[in-house]
């Protein structure tokens, strides 16, 4: 089956620096990345005010929000027109391998490069939850089937495990190849340059990969890929009525009809190849529908939105992926997938405090520091509803549920609430302890001034050889009472 249409926008979740909480105030260290803050073109009423200056406040001048957004808002960046990733890779389709052996086929593609739209390379960084998405939308130049795009898609999600090797298939005749009489650097050599890769011989193409990609896109970020093994795929497919009519349908345990394309964009949302196959139960749990013609889908690994539409269908729905997708539901998805990964940075933090910070005042106060700021994130990113669309509002209630949000949300709740509880436990043995020391010092003071007055009295009321024997005995009687209160004391510190 030809599609009509497909994108595949690849995300890579990370955290800055160690990931700690309330400690970045700036997203990017300035000029040292070859990223700038992101001017485009949003559409205004298709969320809630405080859901869009979220999201949006970093892209847009209105006078309504500050010029400047704040730390607790989202943060998108584009790359610099002079980068020299952009200049000598981007702006080139790349061919990548489909199949192995005799099946194999080649498909060329391309990175999008509309740079006042989602439809670029982007860089999305929460800074107050150290946290961010790297965005690289890709687009098929060649005509694709679902097989395919099933194919092409697991093979680019699996980033680390087995990174699919590309190369550029550049169509400019000043395209220079490395030959033996150039004396300058060819374009190959300054696309190994920019991506830190060695020259290739006289007549060959540089091979590269995209993590190798990455690692040149993110040169100068300190950052950690909370799963360095894959990425994340949002993929838009649209199919032609005629396609979608003439496929089986398969009925369910539930008495329902279920179109044979489902399986594929299942399949496509889960960034997994053609060979596994799917239940009933697991395709009618990821895919659900919002329009007759608009089907939703979403997983842990990736999510996606599949149109049917012809030439003669309305604008809208022709033109979906400029119209509702850019503006609207990948924004959804974007807010999704940063509100998962905070979660999960918080899991990730809170399970790596330390057992017992009594000891480490610097610790203790790290804790209370980064848990204030979990619990106000933990309160500002909770959203039932983002839109006053309904579809909107579903295809974020259907993501939230299959990211795992909302339990995940609960496990950071319990963790929080036992963590603070031990804070206050700690906070009240602390003031305890030191309540007893100035008890401890007072007593000692206590005992001293007892000692000398005694001494007085006993120098005064006998002659000089019986007071020196009763002031040994008073002084031994003294140190008894302070060895039974030294023994008492100890009791108690050794209990904490």
């Amino acid at each position: 089956m030809k599609l009509r249409k497909a994108i595949t926008f690849l995300m890579m979740p990370f955290y800055i620096g160690n990931g700690r909480f309330g400690q970045t105030s700036e997203a990017l260290p300035h000029g040292a990345t070859r990223w700038e803050p992101c001017r485009m073109k949003i559409e205004n009423g298709a969320f809630y005010p405080h859901i869009q200056q979220f999201l949006q406040s970093s892209v847009t001048n209105s006078g309504d929000w500050p010029q400047t957004p704040r730390s607790s808002d989202l943060h998108i960046y584009s790359l610099l027109a002079s980068d020299d990733v952009r200049k000598h890779l981007i702006r080139w389709p790349m061919v990548m391998r489909l199949g192995s052996g005799e099946a194999a086929t080649t498909l060329r593609i391309a990175f999008m490069q509309s740079d006042l739209s989602l439809f670029s390379p982007k860089l999305v960084v929460l800074p107050t939850a150290s946290v961010g998405l790297l965005i690289l939308p890709l687009q098929p130049l060649d005509e694709i089937t679902d097989k395919q795009l099933v194919r092409m898609n697991y093979l680019l999600h699996k980033i680390s495990r087995r990174p699919c090797p590309l190369r550029l298939c550049p169509t400019d005749p000043n395209y220079r190849l490395p030959q033996a009489n150039n004396r300058g650097r060819g374009s190959e050599e300054k696309l190994a340059d920019a991506l830190n890769l060695p020259h290739p011989a006289r007549g060959e193409q540089v091979t590269f990969t995209l993590p190798q990609v990455v690692e040149a896109l993110m040169r100068g970020i300190d950052y950690r890929v909370f799963n360095p093994d894959m990425f994340h795929a949002f993929t838009y497919v649209q199919i032609s009525t005629a396609d979608w009519h003439s496929a089986e349908h398969t009925k369910t345990e539930h008495g329902n009809h279920l179109n044979e394309r489902m399986y594929n964009f299942a399949r496509i949302v889960l960034c997994i190849n053609d060979k596994y196959r799917l239940s009933h139960m697991q395709v009618e749990k990821l895919v659900s529908r919002s329009f007759q013609n608009v089907y939703m889908g979403s997983s842990a690994s990736g999510g996606g939105i599949m149109t049917i539409a012809d030439d003669d269908s309305p604008d809208f729905m022709r033109n979906f992926h400029t119209d509702s997708l850019q503006p609207r539901y990948l924004w959804v998805y974007i807010l999704a997938l940063i509100q998962q990964h905070t979660l999960l940075n918080m899991t990730r933090w809170l399970s790596s405090m330390p057992s017992d910070p009594r000891s480490d005042q610097a610790t203790l106060k790290q804790m209370r520091h980064s848990l204030k700021h979990m619990s106000e994130l933990n309160v500002s990113m909770r959203f039932s509803c983002i839109s006053d669309y309904s579809q909107h509002n579903t295809f974020y209630r259907h993501c939230s549920n299959n990211l795992g949000t909302l339990t995940l949300c609960g496990e950071v709740d319990r963790k929080i609430a036992t963590l603070t509880d031990m804070l206050e436990q700690l906070s009240d043995q602390m003031k305890e302890t030191l309540q007893v020391w100035f008890t401890v010092i007072l007593a000692l003071l206590t005992l001293f001034s007892a000692t000398n007055d005694g001494l007085d009295v006993i120098q005064k009321m006998m002659d000089h050889t019986w007071a020196w024997v009763v002031g040994v005995l008073f002084i031994f009687a003294m140190l008894c009472l302070f060895g039974w209160l030294a023994q008492r004391f100890r009791r108690f510190f050794s209990s904490k």
